[in-house]
């Protein structure tokens, strides 16, 4: 495979990077670090509880999630990010995404990005709105939801709408989410009043520093 090329800024354990056969894709990659420091003999204990999968359990979740999408009902939610496979890298395997565009053709921006830039409008809060209705309704799993891993996407089916790219599947040592629905519930509402604390912190700082300047 040639070699790949950054997207943007990295995650704290993933590298993304464009697909150099076909620019509708992504490429996720496990960083070194990340790779030492669930792997190495410094890891938390309870990362050894699934040395099985190692370093790449992130990919498993999210392909879980991925299938779980399709249980709800005919139409998988809009902010599910759409899995496509695997590739081999130089930097290990790759988990192959769609990757999703804003209504230019770029790469969509994350909200936080989105806020900093003055661009979060009535357009981009009712999306906000509808992502979370359609995240509490659904069964799909996230227990790392923030500002950072939900894009702003644009296509002509579902217009204009926020995917989460990163965050995905049952992260307790006790499978509590997957196993009763109230529980992943409650834990949904606790990430969207989160998220809503961000976006109005996100707003306020952007304000204010617009103020300022």
């Amino acid at each position: 495979m040639k070699m790949l090329v950054l997207t943007g800024p990295s995650g704290n354990n993933r590298d993304v990077f464009a697909h150099p056969e076909d620019p509708d894709l992504l490429i996720k990659t496990v960083k070194p670090e990340a790779l030492a420091k669930r792997s190495g003999p410094q890891a938390h204990w309870s990362k050894h509880l699934f040395r099985r999968y190692k370093h790449y359990l992130t990919f498993l979740r999210e392909c879980q999630e991925h299938i779980v999408s399709h249980l709800d009902g005919d139409r998988v939610p809009d902010f599910v990010q759409t899995v496509i496979g695997f590739v081999e890298t130089d930097r290990g395997l790759g988990l192959v995404t769609r990757a999703e565009r804003d209504r230019a053709g770029a790469y969509a921006k994350t909200l936080a990005q989105l806020i900093a830039a003055g661009h979060y409008d009535d357009e981009a809060r009712q999306a906000l709105e509808k992502f979370k209705q359609s995240f509490l309704s659904s069964s799909v799993i996230v227990t790392d939801l923030n500002v950072k891993n939900l894009v702003y996407s644009y296509s002509a089916e579902c217009g204009a709408h926020f995917v989460v790219v990163d965050g995905y599947g049952e992260k307790n040592i006790i499978p509590l989410n997957s196993s009763f629905r109230w529980c992943n519930l409650r834990s949904k509402r606790k990430r969207v009043k989160r998220i809503e604390f961000l976006v109005e912190r996100a707003i306020r700082l952007h304000h204010d520093a617009h103020c300022s300047g």
